[in-house]
């Protein structure tokens, strides 16, 4: 009667283990899928954040050789004769000097004199630039345009003569480009695309993944792909990427029509868990493995030992009898 009760106390005692074993799997999983959401968060934080930062930097440099140059006799000396060609070939020296890809030369009247790296375009107004309008009352200013089916930040500053003259403004810009995106993500570790009018016009991607994530776009765009809150990631959604899962949201940005979309790999942040699920399954069978020897060791004594008293009852009946 005893031995069957152990054994029942036994039966039930790994039964117990198997429902704790499951029960901490299911609150480890819970707890590492709410650490995912927090890391893929605080890295989306980290990238913006340094974005930001190294936009900051770029416009600082650009209005340190703008205000330079703004002050030059010989620019100043080209705007005043308000000619095209003259302007242009002013232009080209000093966009050379800054190695600026966006080069505007503008008159006094807010009339686009030159534009060095797109020569053909010029005689346009752009009084309505908010960075122009406060050139002409003598303040610089930096920010994102889209020009030409590219993304640029540019700064604009006024151009004044030895005579504290204002003359027109000048506006510098540097294109936001692959390479750009490509740094951000060395550091980061998080890819990030910039879109201008739902195309990929830079990316830290590869071509192949670059030509999926455009596709994507247009899917959410055509509301196929629908976002959604994850914890503390408002308007995320998630997408499979050459066999991958990522983790996705898109930021605006100030530049009519442009934004840029910030993706990190939820697989890669994932793979601490997986290890630590197979680790924790690994653990569980080999505990499990050592009851069960144990308890079958236990019952083949058990048995062996019944055997050996129904073997000395019968004995003793054959001879009483």
């Amino acid at each position: 009667m005893f031995k069957r009760l152990s054994y029942k106390i036994s039966a039930y005692f790994v039964l117990f283990c198997l429902i704790v074993s499951g029960f901490v799997l299911i609150t480890v999983i819970i707890l590492v899928n709410r650490r995912t959401n927090s890391v893929i968060q605080m890295r989306f934080n980290e990238a913006t954040l340094l974005l930001e930062h190294q936009l900051d930097n770029r416009a600082n440099i650009l209005t340190a050789q703008g205000f330079v140059q703004s002050k030059a006799p010989r620019l100043n000396a080209a705007l005043r004769t308000g000619d095209h060609e003259t302007v242009l070939d002013i232009g080209h020296l000093f966009r050379e000097q800054v190695g600026s890809e966006l080069y505007t030369i503008i008159d006094q009247n807010g009339i686009v004199l030159a534009r060095v790296h797109e020569p053909a375009r010029w005689g346009d107004s752009v009084l309505s630039d908010s960075l122009v309008v406060n050139a002409f009352r003598g303040s610089s200013g930096s920010g994102l345009i889209a020009d030409s089916g590219s993304i640029y930040e540019v700064v604009v500053v006024p151009t004044i003569s030895s005579g504290n003259v204002l003359t027109g403004a000048l506006r510098l810009g540097f294109r936001i480009d692959d390479t750009f995106a490509s740094t951000l993500k060395r550091i980061t570790e998080t890819d990030i695309s910039f879109i201008l009018d739902d195309k990929v016009v830079a990316s830290s991607l590869e071509d192949g993944a670059r030509t999926e994530i455009g596709k994507i776009i247009k899917q959410i765009t055509d509301g196929s792909v629908q976002s959604r809150n994850h914890y503390e990631l408002k308007q995320s959604f998630d997408i499979k990427l050459q066999n991958e899962r990522f983790r996705c949201a898109f930021i605006e940005l100030s530049a009519k029509g442009a934004r840029y979309m910030i993706q990190r790999s939820i697989d890669g942040e994932m793979a601490f868990q997986n290890n630590l699920v197979i680790f924790l399954l690994l653990v569980g069978l080999f505990f499990f493995r050592c009851v069960v020897i144990s308890e079958c060791h236990s019952l083949s004594k058990y048995c062996q030992t019944n055997l050996s008293t129904c073997r000395i009852k019968l004995t003793c009946r054959r001879r009483q009898s």
